[in-house]
């Protein structure tokens, strides 16, 4: 079972200070786009959308992780799909329900 899936059931915490600060390691040296930077920033949206965490963080780190995936591997690439789901799913637990509905209608759309 990997940290991420421990974390998710709730069997496992992080400080949320010492996840940004290792984005920020990795983002200076692997780069800002690298696949393991935008991994670690979308696990860290998607711990801060899964407890009382800052949203609006939450929502923000997912658009920044889909501009920058969409420009690094393209719009059909099936991680896109995921990070939407979880933007989608930000959306409508903050009763946004018309932004999550077409979130989720685009991720459906990078569905296998």
């Amino acid at each position: 079972m990997t940290l991420e899936s421990l974390a998710f059931l709730g069997l496992l915490h992080f400080d949320h200070e010492l996840l940004h600060q290792t984005i920020q390691v990795q983002k200076t040296s692997l780069g800002p786009k690298h696949p393991d930077a935008l991994r670690s920033m979308f696990y860290l949206a998607r711990l801060l959308s899964n407890d009382a965490g800052p949203q609006s963080e939450a929502e923000q780190l997912c658009l920044e992780v889909i501009d920058l995936q969409l420009e690094v591997c393209g719009e059909k690439h099936l991680d896109i799909g995921k990070r939407m789901n979880l933007l989608a799913g930000l959306l409508y637990k903050l009763w946004r329900i018309p932004d999550a509905r077409f979130r989720y209608d685009v991720t459906i759309t990078h569905s296998p």
